[in-house]
This record gives C-alpha cells, sequence and structure tokens, in this order.
C-alpha cells in the first residue's frame, strides 16, 4: 500500500474514532478544507509538520497516522463468545493512546455499576 493511501485510512479510522468531521478537524487546526479533504481520500500526503499536527490533536503518536496497522493473527479462545473474540482482536490492533482511552472507558463503567 503506498503512504499516501496509508495515512489516508489512519486519519480516517482516527477522525471516526473521535467523531470527528472534515470541517471540524479544519476549523480546529487552520487547514483548507480541499487540501485536508486530498489528505483524506489518498490523494496527498500532507508535510510532517501537519502529520505531527494531527497526531496531537488525536492523541496519537506520528507513527500511528503513517505506519501500516500491522494484522495480528486472529485470537482463539475457548469459551470466549464470538463478539468477544472480535473485541479482543481489536484491542491487539489499538495503539498505545487508543487503549489508554480504552481504559478509561472501562473504568467508568465499572464504577457505574
Amino acid at each position: 500500500m503506498e503512504h499516501k493511501e496509508v495515512f489516508s485510512k489512519n486519519l480516517q479510522k482516527y477522525m471516526a474514532l473521535n467523531g470527528k468531521s472534515r470541517k471540524e478537524v479544519c476549523q480546529a487546526l487552520g487547514y483548507s478544507y480541499f487540501t485536508f479533504s486530498d489528505w483524506v481520500n489518498g490523494k496527498k500526503m500532507p508535510r510532517m509538520d501537519k502529520v505531527e499536527q494531527l497526531a496531537n490533536y488525536f492523541g496519537v503518536k506520528k507513527s500511528d497516522l503513517i505506519e501500516e496497522t500491522k494484522k495480528e493473527q486472529s485470537v482463539e479462545f475457548d469459551g470466549l463468545s464470538e463478539k468477544q473474540k472480535a473485541f479482543i482482536d481489536k484491542v491487539m490492533q489499538m495503539s498505545d493512546a487508543e487503549l489508554d482511552r480504552v481504559d478509561k472507558i472501562l473504568s467508568l463503567v465499572e464504577n457505574t455499576k
């Protein structure tokens, strides 16, 4: 996969995880909507200073945006439902920043029991 395609896929992933639209990201960071759309669509690759701004905005490392996610082998655990296995597979592909956010959410859920 080409670098700009990898970046595009990862950018879309972090936008979705954070519930951000193109317009919201552009307004927050002062980007041209059309330039940002080229990045999102994999037509162009931003300069490294813009990659760093985006990484800071989403709370991830630059490498989380520019490197291809390594696909881990599917986890096999006896006694787990398909939904639980799918969740574990997703967790195994998360960055440290994503895992920290999931951990905070799980702590909140545990405190409401």
